[in-house]
Formats: C-alpha cells, sequence, structure tokens
C-alpha cells in the first residue's frame, strides 16, 4: 500500500517538471501543513513570479521520494526523527536545517459529543473518559501518532488503548474520521484541530509528554531560485504565516 502511494505521488511531483530544466519550485511538506504551505506558494509567486508546486505527504513517505530519486527543492518535515534520517542520508543539505515551527497534540471529539474539556495529567483517568475507537496517525510514519505513542508510554496508559486506534494514513484523515463521527475522538495537531468546525479540543497533551514538535526545513538543491525561497520561508514575514495557521512560534 506504501509502495502505491508513493508511486502515486511521484507521478504527481514528476508531471511538473518536463526532462528539460523545471521552472518551477518543488517543496515537499507533511500533510498538516498544507494550507500554511498552500498560502507561502501564493505569496511567494507574488513577490517573485516564481511558482512553487507541492507535494504534501506523511515525513516517512516524503523521505521514501527521495530516497527513490523524486526531484524536490525543499522539504519540511513534521518529525525530527525523519529530518534527522534525511541528513544521515545525505538527501538534504543539512547546514540548512531550520526550524520554522513548532505545534501541540490536542484530543479532539465531535462538536455535539458530550464530552467536556479535561486536564491531560497523571491524575486523569483518560483510557476511561474516552469510550470506543480513537483516530490517530498511523505511528510508523505519521509524526503525531509518533508522539501520541511517546504521550501514552510517559503516563503508563499504552496497554489501555491497545487496540483502540484506527490508523490514518496522515494527520488530516485521522481528523475526519471525527468530523464524520466514525470514531469517539481523534488525536491531531492543534493547527489542524483549530481548521475544522465539526470538532472541539477536549484536551492538550503536556509538551513534557513527548519529543518537541518541531517543523524543520531543508534544502535539498543548492540554487538562487531554491534559496530565494528558503530565505521567505525563514523570514519573519514567513514565519507570521505559520502563526496565522494555528502553530506556534519557535521560541
Amino acid at each position: 500500500m506504501i509502495r502505491l502511494i508513493i508511486s502515486i505521488s511521484l507521478i504527481v511531483v514528476l508531471t511538473g517538471c518536463k526532462q528539460t530544466p523545471c521552472e518551477n519550485l518543488i517543496l515537499f511538506a507533511g500533510v498538516g501543513m498544507t494550507d500554511a504551505v498552500k498560502e507561502i506558494a501564493k505569496k511567494f509567486r507574488e513577490e517573485t513570479s516564481i511558482e512553487v508546486k507541492l507535494s504534501l505527504a506523511s515525513s516517512a513517505i516524503l523521505v521514501r521520494q527521495l530516497e527513490s530519486g523524486a526531484p524536490a527543492d525543499m522539504i519540511i518535515f513534521a518529525s525530527k526523527q525523519w529530518a534527522d534520517y534525511a541528513e544521515e542520508k545525505q538527501l538534504v543539505i543539512d547546514s540548512t536545517s531550520y526550524t520554522v515551527a513548532q505545534n501541540e497534540l490536542v484530543l479532539v471529539a465531535p462538536k455535539n459529543s458530550k464530552l467536556q474539556s479535561i486536564e491531560i495529567n497523571q491524575q486523569t483517568d483518560l483510557p476511561n473518559i474516552i469510550q470506543g475507537k480513537i483516530g490517530i496517525g498511523n505511528p510508523e510514519t505519521v509524526p503525531a501518532g509518533r508522539y501520541l505513542m511517546q504521550s501514552l508510554e510517559y503516563f503508563g496508559w499504552d496497554s489501555a488503548f491497545r487496540g483502540r486506534f484506527i490508523n490514518a494514513r496522515d494527520v488530516r484523515a485521522a481528523l475526519s474520521y471525527t468530523e464524520l463521527g466514525e470514531v469517539s475522538a481523534s488525536v491531531v495537531f492543534a493547527s489542524d484541530a483549530i481548521k475544522s468546525t465539526k470538532v472541539k479540543v477536549i484536551g492538550t497533551f503536556p509538551q513534557n509528554s513527548h519529543k518537541p514538535i518541531e517543523f524543520i526545513s531543508y534544502m535539498v538543491v543548492d540554487n538562487p531560485k531554491v534559496n530565494k525561497l528558503y530565505e521567505y520561508i525563514t523570514s519573519e514575514k514567513g514565519l507570521k504565516i505559520w502563526e496565522k495557521h494555528g502553530f506556534l512560534s519557535v521560541k
């Protein structure tokens, strides 16, 4: 299934360029960044007349695309683990690493759910508060799912939740499970939750219960156009776009 997804994604990306040098730039980014990177691409095009094509997938799939030789100019990871892996495999220019934003991990329920807001801590009996199935990003490939596993282990809830998760291909799909009423709750990034009118946030996982949720950008190739995009994304103007879409500024 993953191979099929990668193949489809490669087709989408490759059709953006012909055999001659590509006039556009290709930006790889996680699905949870969709709205932010779309606005970045739009504003960048307005200022520079340079088109930015987007390839959106989980960090794991994006890395596999790079390993398969898919063309890309820049990439933004939602996981330091995959960013470190890309550096180790020399898939990115490691000296260009820049953390553009941070995020929070939240628990959401349908808007009409009887579940009330809770504080998630050691005293919270979360496995009993949340009944039924829970939508999450597949921990094998989706950073949000991996951060959740870290939190559950931190609180000692991992065994209590075993068998209750519905794995999604990405964080937006996990959110849609709750929007459609297919699960009792989902765990997503805060920046995804605020975009939905069909869910409510009922709890935030403490940041000390999981590794920092960082969105890390890299240049994949080095040329003047890519440098312009990199400078725009990491500029104060670019960073404000992340904040506008619910991401946390880097302190």
